[in-house]
């Protein structure tokens, strides 16, 4: 075994070896600008029309090759010639920004049949990353208060600390988001205690269910009472968020309709944000369908996922979708029930379905609960699925 200070003189792994341990997308590009090899997940990069106008990857004759720089605009030369640096020996390693989609290229220099080569490496934002993206920046523009709290101790109520505002929390409360960020409930105020708001979300964590919930609370200054329409959801890590909007005009407005007809207009209002932000529909290649389910699934979002579902189905002619579980926590015998509703629908629309990302938890309560698995498709994480859809669309048709 060589000692420390003895150098490797030589280093070879297979490039399909290499290839296959890699998540990101990667191609090994050879002296002559060829792409000499290439991962799945850059096999199905490279199928999406959009993405490969961001990249300076062409095909011929079925041969993937860097394009000419003739028919690059600036961003793309810059990111071409990067690349042909390395290739080059001009440098060692490139990397640089592919746009405002978070997309991150990285070339390395490697050997290639005993000549300079590039290892490129295009990194992308996973697909859950890519929804938690867009429900942050909903999140922060939207009109409507947010908090986020997590239950440090599951038998202490008193445990709850906020971890997160939005900016529209600190105008409809008028405090600054640092009084609540990082603080116990206990330690903001007594009042959340005297109402029993501490109670109230410590039971949304540990039951895994919504809640509509009426809060009021007294301006020290005027003594005049506000009323908030709260709807707290149930989130992973111990953590509940709390979606709230001020309704004192508005229930003073409709006082006539009577003030919890009103309450619960607006509690309804709070709910279609929580499912609209837990059941997007986002498509990856065309034709292919990723349903990322996060957080406690009830009967309520069952329904909605399959309204969603049916819609993506049509909207994208979809003709298979991948339905993530991977941050679905439990599964009951009701919400087993409207998954496999949800995959018999699609199929009656000619779509096909796959479940992926079940934990070994889930699949243990899902065969207690007699869950039929016959005829559905399931993967161990989401990029066994995406394969699974990229072999179907490599398949000659008959």
């Amino acid at each position: 075994m060589p000692n420390q200070n003895e150098s490797l003189t030589s280093f070879a792994i297979h490039p399909d070896v290499l290839l296959s341990a890699l998540d990101d997308a990667t191609a090994l590009v050879d002296k002559r600008r060829r792409v000499r090899a290439k991962n799945p997940r850059m096999e199905l990069l490279l199928a999406s029309d959009d993405m490969v106008r961001r990249i300076p990857f062409s095909s011929e004759n079925g041969q993937w090759q860097l394009r000419s720089s003739a028919s690059l605009d600036e961003r793309l030369q810059t990111v071409l010639i990067g690349i042909e640096d390395v290739i080059a020996g001009a440098r060692e390693r490139f990397e640089t920004e592919l746009g405002t989609d978070g997309g991150l290229l990285l070339a390395i220099a490697c050997s290639i049949d005993g000549s300079r080569g590039a290892l490129v490496r295009i990194r992308l934002r996973t697909i859950e990353e890519e929804h938690r993206a867009r429900c942050a920046e909903v999140v922060e523009a939207m009109q409507l208060g947010l908090y986020v709290y997590r239950l440090e101790d599951e038998n202490d109520e008193g445990s709850l600390r906020c971890v997160y505002s939005n900016p529209a929390s600190e105008t409809i409360t008028n405090r600054p988001r640092d009084q609540f960020v990082g603080k116990r409930l206990d330690e903001i105020s007594p009042v959340p205690r005297e109402q029993g708001l501490l109670r109230k979300y410590a039971d949304v964590v540990r039951e895994r269910r919504t809640r509509g919930i009426d809060y009021v609370v007294t301006n020290a200054a005027t003594k005049q009472s506000i009323h908030y329409a709260i709807r707290a959801f149930p989130l992973s890590g111990q953590c509940v968020g709390s979606i709230f909007e001020d309704v004192t005009t508005h229930l003073e407005a409709h006082e006539a309709l009577g003030r919890e007809a009103a309450l619960k207009k607006a509690q309804a209002s709070l709910l279609d944000l929580v499912r609209e932000l837990s059941t997007p529909m986002l498509p990856i290649t065309d034709g292919v369908l990723v349903a990322p389910l996060v957080g406690q699934m009830d009967e309520a979002r069952g329904e909605h996922f399959l309204e969603v579902l049916l819609d993506g189905i049509q909207r994208h002619s979809a003709k298979m979708v991948l339905i993530d579980v991977t941050g679905v926590p439990a599964i009951d015998s009701s919400v087993a029930e409207q998954l496999l509703r949800a995959i018999r629908a699609a199929k009656l629309l000619g779509t096909r379905t796959a479940l992926v990302g079940i934990s070994p938890r889930v699949a243990r309560t899902m065969m207690e609960l007699g869950f039929d698995a016959t005829g559905v498709e399931t993967y161990a994480d989401l990029r066994a699925g995406m394969r699974a859809a990229q072999r179907t669309e490599q398949r000659p048709q008959r």
